[in-house]
């Protein structure tokens, strides 16, 4: 549950919707299909020769932000951490491909793909660009910042909770973006893919 003790202290998202919709942020139909392995908790009885991880197709959207009212996010106090003043606001770039949240399937029941729509957005952003827009409460232009993969670790940490989570569910999906992103780290590290 959002409280404003939740905003003050992980910020919150502006120009979101009800029901999942982000209408601050145009994503249409998927544009491709690719190819990833996937792991499967708990016993799934397909085929005896059901192996783990197993290929599946993994969506992949363009996300096109609505400049009249982009989807942004204002930073809490926690993000000092990371050194965003308090108030900062985070943006994606107008446009950028993104997969929304890479939950496993044997996980989907307990937490939706699309739960935390705006967060994992942010984090595809923050990967993809290696940074986010940012622009200080004090300075009305707007600046790229460039970030580790850890401080945009930290910053879908803190989305979830402010999008909601709870503690559990953002300290499980920080550790599986911590254990499972650095090989997606790498393949766009040196590849800036947004316009």
């Amino acid at each position: 549950m959002i409280t404003p003790d939740t905003i003050h202290k992980y910020g919150y998202f502006e120009n979101t919707g009800k029901d999942g919709q982000l209408p601050g942020v145009d994503i249409g139909l998927p544009i491709r299909f690719e190819k990833t392995s996937r792991f499967i908790l708990g016993f799934i009885p397909i085929w005896p020769f059901t192996r783990y991880p197993f290929q599946t197709d993994k969506a992949i959207y363009l996300a096109k932000l609505n400049m009249e009212h982009p989807l942004q996010f204002v930073c809490g106090i926690e993000f000092a951490k990371i050194g965003l003043l308090h108030g900062t606001k985070l943006q994606i770039g107008k446009v950028m491909e993104s997969d929304g949240g890479s939950i496993p399937v044997g996980l989907q029941p307990f937490i939706a793909k699309d739960s935390f729509s705006a967060s994992f957005l942010h984090h595809d952003g923050a990967y993809i660009m290696n940074g986010l827009w940012m622009q200080l409460p004090t300075w009305p232009l707007w600046i790229f910042r460039k970030l580790t993969r850890i401080e945009a670790d930290w910053l879908l940490y803190w989305m979830v909770l402010a999008e909601g989570g709870t503690l559990l569910c953002a300290k499980f999906i920080y550790n599986a973006v911590n254990l499972g992103g650095w090989a997606v780290w790498k393949k766009v590290n040196a590849n800036t893919r947004s316009i």
